[in-house]
């Protein structure tokens, strides 16, 4: 539209003739209605009439269309979940085998990048300096700072790699051990679905904890009666009962998440030291009746993070609205909002270490934590390059496998006569694919991440206990066999 209409009256629209509206003019197959101006493109209706028809239309025809097309595509949605595991299988066979030629070619990739713009830098800095021009003299300080600088970056990019070809290689090995991992036990892959069926059981009881003792209080009528709600008004001592019961529900949700890293550690664990099958019954035999309170422990600290982070909100919601144009009042909110957020993610980062140590050593969390900083500081260098590489590997997967399901099931839908006759769109299928593609590609490289740290801590533990005793038996899977020599030498 060229010219929104504002009245009825108006003669015609400004607008463009295409096979749905051969004429622009009034005689034209369609309606004029005063509109406004909607981002400067589009004509949003004023009239409430054709506004409740228009929602009415667009949330029963459309959606009742959308669903239809669900409902009749259901086998192939399955057929491409069930295909996103092969995906995943697949990407994982590519990092088990591929994982080092990957990684150096992208570490070499990006060594001639750098030489490359530095080129074009210094080829720039060439020109400018011969123009012999007075009025590009800060053209020609800058060409300098930035062809000097590249120069230098490229020099400390090279030492690095140079100096860190070891822990690259070591790196490497781990996030293929992980994949070896994930083929090995592939029972670990029910522990998030596991997860989340007791979350989901942990909110619902909570939940019914919670409206109980809401119902306790007083009912107060709703004030407004067009918003027939009433409310309830507690007491003191009913507030701290409803309190409690969130933090409860708070600390239970963090101590099954707990649990659910340690049984993956502990799996881990398990099949690098190879104590035998059941991984899955063992981990959680270990998690429930050995290691409950330390698990307690660690996810009690993250619920008090938790209950901080909501009386936060609670407060940063009544300043924003007693300041609501305040810069300094909202810069402030943001920065503590930043730090509770950067808190959080390390005592996440410190008690998942720490769960691993517990399934390796069976220590209590302090000293497990303890432990586990130790070896961190001692290895930062290891830690931080097999943290790097195994995220950009699961974002990647995400990414891969979520992408190529999708394409499929878009392949089928738009090349398949019996599907294509079918549904009148085939994007409310591929959301659903896609949906499901990324739920299981989450599920296989969230446990994929979690062996990878665990394989590294384990190793490590290996290569150290290896140096104190002569006799003792190397456990490391095959791709860390060579890093293990080197290290024990």
């Amino acid at each position: 539209m060229g010219k929104c209409p504002k009245s009825m009256n108006e003669e015609g629209l400004e607008c463009q003739a295409n096979s749905k509206m051969s004429s622009c003019s009034k005689s034209g197959s369609f309606m004029i209605y005063p509109t406004s101006t909607l981002g400067g493109r589009m004509c949003f209706p004023k009239d409430p009439g054709i506004i409740q028809y228009l929602n009415q239309t667009l949330s029963l025809q459309q959606w009742e269309g959308h669903v239809q097309d669900v409902v009749s595509t259901w086998k192939l949605i399955i057929i491409c979940g069930i295909t996103s595991f092969l995906f995943g299988f697949a990407y994982l066979c590519i990092i088990r085998n591929c994982a080092g030629p990957m990684v150096w070619a992208a570490l070499i990739g990006f060594l001639l990048l750098m030489i490359f713009l530095s080129y074009l830098s210094y080829e720039k800095l060439q020109k400018v300096e011969a123009a012999n021009d007075p009025n590009m003299e800060f053209d020609v300080t800058l060409w300098k700072v930035v062809t000097y600088g590249s120069f230098g970056a490229i020099a400390i990019y090279g030492l690095l790699l140079c100096c860190c070809l070891g822990k690259i290689q070591l790196s490497i090995a781990v996030i293929q051990s992980g994949a070896y991992f994930v083929f090995d036990v592939v029972s670990s892959l029910l522990v998030p679905p596991i997860t989340i069926l007791l979350v989901t059981a942990v909110v619902l009881v909570f939940g019914a904890f919670a409206s109980f003792v809401y119902s306790l209080g007083t009912p107060v009528p709703p004030s407004n009666p067009l918003y027939p709600i009433g409310t309830m008004k507690l007491e003191e001592e009913q507030k701290y009962y409803l309190y409690t019961v969130i933090f409860g529900c708070f600390w239970n949700i963090a101590l099954v998440y707990a649990l659910s890293e340690f049984v993956l550690a502990s799996c881990t664990c398990i099949w690098y030291f190879r104590e035998g099958g059941w991984y899955l019954l063992k981990s959680f035999f270990r998690g429930i009746f050995y290691h409950l309170g330390s698990l307690a422990f660690g996810s009690l600290l993250i619920a008090l993070l938790w209950t901080v982070r909501v009386i936060f909100e609670v407060i940063a919601d009544q300043a924003n609205r007693l300041s609501e144009t305040n810069p300094i009042t909202r810069g402030i909110l943001c920065c503590v909002r930043c730090c509770l957020d950067c808190f959080e993610r390390f005592l996440k980062l410190l008690n998942r270490n720490a769960y691993i140590q517990i399934a390796i050593t069976g220590k209590g969390f302090l000293g497990a934590s303890k432990d586990a900083i130790d070896l961190m500081l001692r290895n930062g260098v290891s830690f931080g390059l097999t943290f790097g590489l195994s995220g950009i590997f699961t974002f990647l997967g995400r990414i891969c496998i979520t992408g190529a399901t999708m394409a499929l099931g878009y392949y089928v839908l738009t090349r398949d006569i019996a599907y294509y006759n079918k549904i009148g769109s085939p994007l409310f299928p591929c959301i659903c694919i896609g949906v499901i593609a990324f739920l299981i590609a989450s599920v296989i490289m969230n446990v994929y991440s979690v062996a990878c740290e665990a394989i590294l801590q384990c190793f490590l533990i290996d290569t150290e206990m290896s140096r104190h005793r002569p006799d003792h038996v190397r456990f490391c899977p095959e791709p860390l066999i060579s890093c293990f020599e080197s290290l024990k030498d």
